[in-house]
């Protein structure tokens, strides 16, 4: 089980209490001394007697990341400045309109 704490909290030296260790901060270790963690910590707790696993993580492996895709710039119309698409723009009556993105005025 994956613990986290508010305050300060006293851990023992017993195999069910494991924390995060080694120079990346990807080893599960057991804890060799009793002693109190910091709050804002957390540990896991592991069943009495259970053994442990080496398993990898691939921390420094990116996952689920896809480039993008990109489809043809169509024309979007034209909109007033309150978003109304405006479908027959053969006779705009004066007004500011936008269309691509941009702002046009029609005298």
């Amino acid at each position: 089980m994956f613990v986290g704490t508010y305050s300060a909290t006293e851990i023992e030296a017993d195999d069910k209490y494991r924390l995060l260790g080694g120079n990346d901060g990807t080893v599960i270790a057991n804890v060799s001394e009793t002693g109190t963690l910091k709050g804002t910590r957390c540990y896991f707790l592991f069943p009495s007697g259970s053994q442990q696993v080496n398993k990898s993580i691939g921390l420094d492996l990116p996952t689920a990341i896809h480039p993008n895709t990109y489809t043809e710039k169509q024309a979007n119309g034209v909109y007033t400045l309150q978003g109304i698409k405006i479908n027959d723009t053969t006779n705009l009556p004066s007004g500011i309109y936008v269309r691509n993105g941009k702002k046009f005025i029609i005298k």
